[in-house]
């Protein structure tokens, strides 16, 4: 069942990564996997092309959503994560928020849920305000084989797709002596 599996994973990895024209861009895992499989369904992304990303959850804090709407401030929350960390990512669902996180030192930017044509806008925000090069961009939300291709063509630097690790088709195999 193992090998079933992180086969279906590698495969759908390498499907995807085919799919991404531009060869900046890379696909990355998300750390939605199976109890007790992260370290094989990583194993697995990476060995179909795409990249491990936090492979615990303190290798990087991560400001998401759920802490934005329970705290006064994204800003807050952003100026106390560079206060104790010198990495760090934000989750934005929305573009000023984007620019708010690059102009506070954000490592990674999470584009949640954004289209491809909010990620263009995005980026050329941020290189009119000179942050582009300053920080990393991640597309991530609704993206999977159909639509990857334009997401990859954004000009983002990550795209991480949770389904390749939570949504696997193992692959049918068998073992013959």
């Amino acid at each position: 069942n193992l090998l079933t599996r992180m086969s279906g994973i590698a495969t759908q990895t390498d499907q995807l990564v085919k799919k991404i024209s531009n060869k900046k861009t890379k696909l990355y895992a998300t750390r939605k996997t199976a109890p007790g499989l992260r370290y094989f369904d990583k194993e697995a992304v990476e060995i179909g092309g795409g990249k491990k990303h936090r492979l615990k959850l303190d290798e990087m804090v991560m400001i998401k959503d759920n802490h934005i709407a329970a705290s006064d401030s994204l800003l807050s929350l952003i100026k106390s994560a560079k206060r104790k960390y010198k990495k760090f990512e934000v989750e934005v669902e929305n573009i000023s928020d984007a620019v708010l996180a690059a102009k506070e030192g954000a490592t990674i930017i999470m584009l949640d849920n954004f289209s491809p044509e909010q990620i263009k806008k995005a980026i050329q925000i941020l290189k009119e305000q000179k942050l582009r090069n300053k920080v990393m961009l991640e597309a991530s939300g609704g993206i999977n084989s159909t639509n990857i291709a334009k997401y990859g063509s954004t000009g983002v630097d990550i795209i991480s797709v949770g389904s390749i690790t939570n949504s696997v088709k193992g692959i049918d195999m068998s073992l013959e002596v």
